[in-house]
């Protein structure tokens, strides 16, 4: 009695396909199926009563379960193959309890050069990154006896390599679960482009995948400044603590000009060249001076502290019988002188700090308020009463 085997896939290019088995001695010339219409593959087979195990081949070189094949067995070479029972009065035994399975979960990932697991979500891969790409497919329900095969497929739409997992209910685990494990490897002489993956359980289609493999992975931009980066013209803005330092190396600049000064020039100070140099500190802008606000917080002396300055060197003036700036006899300089001295080194220091601070403030001296000038006013009076004061001590 003659019995029908079909197969239909539309999800590859089927150029040939036949059933081979016990039938025929796996001579795959023999049972050639042919195409319809409707896209099946179909042809019919006489067999008497018995069992006889079977596959399809596909393009010559894809094997393949049946589909609609209810019962399952392992072949001869180690895998599986469909099986049809042909009972006494030649009618196909019938499968109560047919073979089943669900998956689970499904991933797609590649391996770099130190074996470490890298999925993608673009699904690309490098041939100088990684090593090899791999499908797993986990499995759980699993009943009977079942062969998932993977089809890799080159940028060529070529076959590339076909694979084939045998899962079973016998090697599954505590959970009821199983998987099938797919991996090809990628080096210098894989092809790049396009590539594809077919996944079919028990030769029905179940999924296809792509990813593209590539000969490098794309350079990263450095983002380090390099040698060759532009510097700012003089033109440029400067930033806020450049100047900051500038104003900090024209204050350290005036406290080495007043430590130069020598013992020679202030032993040259006379009482008249004393009063002139009272008569500079009183033209300075004193007022604006202590509203300056240093960059390294220089306590800036209020106009008390000129004054009481000021007493301590009318305090330390010599008498007439030894007039400020004559030169000391040998017998050595004496207390009074040294104080004297003394007052004289802080009043230049005085002098020149009031100089660098004015040339500091020049831009801010327009915009000073009316209340500001009405101070200072009040502060030159004190002054000029304080060098009367002076004056008057000399003559």
């Amino acid at each position: 009695m003659k019995f029908p085997f079909y197969y239909c896939s539309n999800n590859f290019d089927i150029k040939s396909i036949s059933v081979i088995g016990d039938f025929n001695n796996w001579d795959g010339s023999r049972n050639i199926l042919e195409k319809y219409a409707d896209g099946t593959w179909m042809t019919e087979v006489e067999l008497s009563p018995g069992n006889y195990r079977y596959k399809f081949l596909i393009n010559g070189n894809i094997y393949f379960n049946d589909p609609n094949a209810l019962i399952y067995t392992h072949d001869d070479r180690g895998s599986t193959a469909s099986l049809i029972v042909i009972d006494e009065s030649n009618k196909r035994v019938i499968n109560t309890q047919p073979a089943s399975l669900s998956i689970e979960s499904y991933s797609f990932f590649g391996v770099d050069k130190e074996l470490l697991f890298c999925e993608s979500s673009e699904r690309k891969y490098y041939m100088d990154k990684h090593v090899r790409l791999m499908s797993k497919i986990r499995f759980s329900g699993i009943a009977g006896l079942h062969t998932v095969n993977a089809i890799w497929y080159t940028p060529n739409n070529e076959i590339y390599e076909v694979q084939e997992r045998v899962l079973n209910d016998v090697d599954k685990n505590e959970n009821n679960e199983n998987e099938a494990l797919f991996q090809i490897n990628i080096n210098g002489d894989t092809p790049e482009g396009e590539w594809r993956l077919q996944i079919f359980i028990n030769g029905t289609f179940t999924l296809e995948e792509s990813f593209s493999v590539e000969l490098k992975q794309p350079e990263v931009l450095d983002e380090t400044v390099s040698d060759d980066a532009s510097i700012p013209s003089m033109d440029s803005e400067i930033p806020n603590f450049i100047i900051e330092q500038s104003i900090r190396d024209n204050l350290n600049s005036s406290e080495a000009k007043t430590d130069l000064q020598t013992e020679a020039e202030k032993e040259e100070l006379s009482g008249e060249d004393l009063l002139d140099l009272f008569e500079d500190i009183k033209e300075s802008n004193i007022s604006d001076s202590k509203k300056i606000s240093s960059p390294d917080e220089v306590e800036v002396p209020t106009d008390s502290n000129i004054m009481d300055l000021f007493d301590e060197i009318r305090k330390s003036e010599p008498s007439d019988e030894s007039p400020l700036g004559m030169a000391n006899e040998a017998g050595g300089i004496s207390n009074e002188t040294e104080q004297s001295d003394t007052g004289i080194d802080e009043l230049l220091e005085l002098k020149e700090f009031i100089n660098s601070s004015q040339d500091l403030d020049k831009k801010s001296e327009t915009e000073k308020s009316d209340s500001s000038k009405s101070d200072d006013a009040t502060d030159e009076e004190d002054i000029n009463e304080i060098f009367k004061g002076i004056k008057d001590t000399n003559g």
